[in-house]
C-alpha cells in the first residue's frame, strides 16, 4: 500500500513538472517568487564653494521625477543663487528652482552662483486665442538659466488641442514641447500652439542622397508651409533641384522655398540633377504662335516630344519635328519618346494639307475647298470614337429651310437645333452634334447631304475613319414618298443615298459630326 502511494506521488510530481516546469513547481510548493527590490538612486546637492547647508540628498526609485529645490541655507558673498547644474563649472544645463528632472542614475547637482549684476529675463506665456482658462505664470530667471517648459495649465480652445509652445503666434517659429528644456537668453514670449484634432504630415525623403532629410512637418489641414532646402543632404555629382511627389520625378515638382498648402499626408522626394544638363529647344520654323518651352534634362533622360501647342501655319499641317529647319535631318513625331544626349534644336515640320490628314481637332480631313473664302477651307470629320446613334426628328421643309450643298451643313444644323429646342427634343442628331466638345473644339455640326457624300468618298472608300456599314444622317431635308418630308441619309456599305419616307423621326442611324477650319 505504501509503495502504491509512493508511486502515485512520484507520478503526480512528474506530470506537474511537465506542465509547470521547475519555476512553476517552486511556485506551487513555496508560493509566488518575491518581486526584486526596486532600483534606487541618490540625488545629492553640493554647495559648490558657498557657505551654509545644501538641501538634503534624495533617494528615489529609477524613473522618478523630482522637483529641484531652492538653495536651502546656502549663501555666497556678492553672488546670487541661480539654480543647479551637474557640472561645478556650469558647463551643462543649469536648471532653475522648480525644474523637473527624471532620475535614471546617481546624480550630483552643484549650486550655481552668478555675480549680482547678471541680468534677469522673463519668459511670458500667451494664450494665443484660447477660448478659456489662464496661462501659466511668467518665469523670471537669470541669463543662461534653463527652465522646464510648462503644460497648458487651464487653457482650452474649443475644437482644438494643445500642441506645445512656439516663439511665434503663427506657429512659424521654434516649437517647444511640454517638459522640454528652454534656456533663457532674453525676454521672450511663448505662444500656445493650437492644432486641429486631424492633422497631416509632410515627410521629406533624401531619395538616394546621404545625410538626413529635413524634419517632417505636422500641421493643420490648409496650412501653408515653406518647403525646405537640402539641409545636410548631399548627393555626389548631383545638384539639389527641389522636391517631387514621386521618387522618379514623375509627380508634381516644387522648388525650394515654395509655398505648399497641406491638404493630406504626403512624402516629398528630393530631386537631384546632374551637374551637366542638356536642353532640347523647339523652333516654330515659320509658323505663328509660340513654340513649346525648352526642356532641360539630365543626360539619358527620356522625354515625350510635344505637339503643335499654339503654333499655326496657314494652309499647312504639323508633321512633327526635325533636326534641320529644311527637314533634311532626323524626323520625330509629336508625342514620341526622345532620349536627351546633347543640346539640340528641333524644328517644326510643316507641309501642305492633304485629304486623310489629321485635322486640328484630331479627326480626319475629307474636303478641300481650295481657298479660304467664308473663313474656312477644309472639312474635318470627328474622330471615330465620338460617333453616336440618334433619331433625326420630324420637321417639314417649310419649317426648316435646309440645303444639300457643301458648306451648308453648319447653317442647317443651327436651323434644326433652334427648331428642336423649341419643341423640347434635345436628343436629336443635330442638337447632339452642337454639344460635342472634342479635344477642346466645340464647333461641330451635322454634315449636309453633299458633305456626307465627300466623307464617304474621301474617307470610307479609302479605308479611313473606321466607319460602319449602316446609314449615316445628314442635315438636309428632302420631300419623300407620299409628300412626307424626311432627311437625307447615306448608306456607308455601298454609298447609296436615300431620302424616302423611311428616314423619318422613328429611325435611329449613325452620326459622324464634322467641322470647318
Amino acid at each position: 500500500m505504501k509503495n502504491r502511494q509512493k508511486s502515485i506521488s512520484i507520478l503526480i510530481t512528474i506530470v506537474s513538472m511537465a506542465f509547470l516546469g521547475c519555476e512553476g513547481m517552486a511556485t506551487l510548493f513555496h508560493g509566488p517568487k518575491p518581486e526584486p527590490p526596486p532600483v534606487t538612486y541618490t540625488v545629492t546637492f553640493i554647495a559648490n564653494g558657498a557657505s551654509g547647508t545644501p538641501p538634503a540628498e534624495q533617494t528615489v526609485n529609477t524613473g522618478s521625477v523630482i522637483i529641484l529645490p531652492d538653495k536651502g541655507s546656502l549663501s555666497s558673498s556678492g553672488n546670487v543663487f541661480v539654480g543647479w547644474n551637474e557640472s561645478a563649472s556650469g558647463g551643462d544645463i543649469t536648471y532653475s528652482v522648480g525644474a523637473s528632472v527624471t532620475v535614471t542614475r546617481n546624480m550630483a547637482f552643484y549650486a550655481q552662483w552668478l555675480d549680482g549684476s547678471t541680468p534677469q529675463y522673463t519668459v511670458t506665456f500667451n494664450a494665443n486665442g484660447a477660448t478659456s482658462g489662464a496661462t501659466p505664470a511668467p518665469k523670471t530667471v537669470y541669463r543662461g538659466i534653463s527652465i522646464t517648459v510648462p503644460a497648458q495649465g487651464t487653457l482650452a480652445y474649443s475644437g482644438k488641442i494643445f500642441g506645445g509652445w512656439n516663439t511665434q503666434a503663427s506657429g512659424g517659429g521654434t516649437n517647444y514641447a511640454v517638459g522640454a528644456t528652454f534656456t533663457v537668453t532674453g525676454d521672450v514670449m511663448l505662444y500656445a500652439k493650437w492644432q486641429s484634432e486631424v492633422q497631416y504630415t509632410v515627410t521629406y525623403h533624401a531619395n538616394g542622397a546621404s545625410g538626413a532629410a529635413p524634419t517632417a512637418q505636422t500641421v493643420d489641414p490648409g496650412t501653408v508651409i515653406t518647403l525646405p532646402g537640402t539641409g545636410n543632404m548631399t548627393n555626389i555629382g548631383k545638384i539639389f533641384n527641389g522636391w517631387n511627389t514621386q521618387a522618379n520625378g514623375g509627380g508634381a515638382s516644387y522648388a525650394e522655398g515654395a509655398a505648399y498648402t497641406v491638404n493630406g499626408n504626403v512624402t516629398l522626394y528630393a530631386r537631384w540633377r546632374s551637374e551637366i544638363q542638356y536642353t532640347v529647344s523647339y523652333d516654330a520654323n515659320g509658323a505663328i504662335g509660340a513654340a513649346p518651352s525648352p526642356q532641360t534634362e539630365d543626360p539619358g533622360t527620356v522625354i515625350t516630344l510635344p505637339g503643335t501647342g499654339s503654333m499655326t501655319y496657314t494652309e499647312k499641317i504639323f508633321r512633327g519635328w526635325n533636326t534641320q529647319a529644311d527637314g533634311s535631318g532626323t524626323n520625330y513625331a509629336g508625342g514620341t519618346a526622345y532620349t536627351v544626349n546633347g543640346n539640340v534644336t528641333l524644328y517644326a515640320k510643316w507641309s501642305a494639307i492633304t485629304l486623310g490628314d489629321t485635322g486640328p481637332a484630331g479627326g480626319l480631313i475629307f474636303y478641300d475647298k481650295g481657298n479660304n473664302s467664308g473663313g474656312w477651307r477644309y472639312l474635318e470629320a470627328a474622330p471615330a470614337n465620338t460617333e453616336f446613334t440618334a433619331t433625326w426628328g420630324n420637321i417639314a421643309s417649310s419649317n426648316g429651310n435646309t440645303s444639300t450643298d457643301v458648306g451648308t451643313g453648319k447653317n442647317n444644323t443651327q436651323i434644326l437645333s433652334t427648331l428642336f429646342e423649341q419643341k423640347g427634343e434635345l436628343t436629336r442628331a443635330a442638337i447632339r452634334c452642337t454639344h460635342l466638345n472634342i479635344n477642346g473644339f466645340t464647333d461641330w455640326f451635322l454634315p449636309s447631304k453633299a458633305e456626307l457624300a465627300y466623307m464617304y468618298i474621301n474617307l470610307k472608300e479609302r479605308g479611313l475613319g473606321d466607319f460602319g456599314k449602316d446609314y449615316y444622317w445628314s442635315s438636309s431635308i428632302t420631300l419623300g414618298v407620299g409628300g412626307w418630308y424626311s432627311a437625307w441619309a447615306q448608306r456607308f456599305s455601298d454609298g447609296s443615298e436615300q431620302g424616302g419616307m423611311v428616314h423619318n423621326q422613328s429611325q435611329t442611324y449613325s452620326v459622324r459630326a464634322c467641322r470647318q477650319f
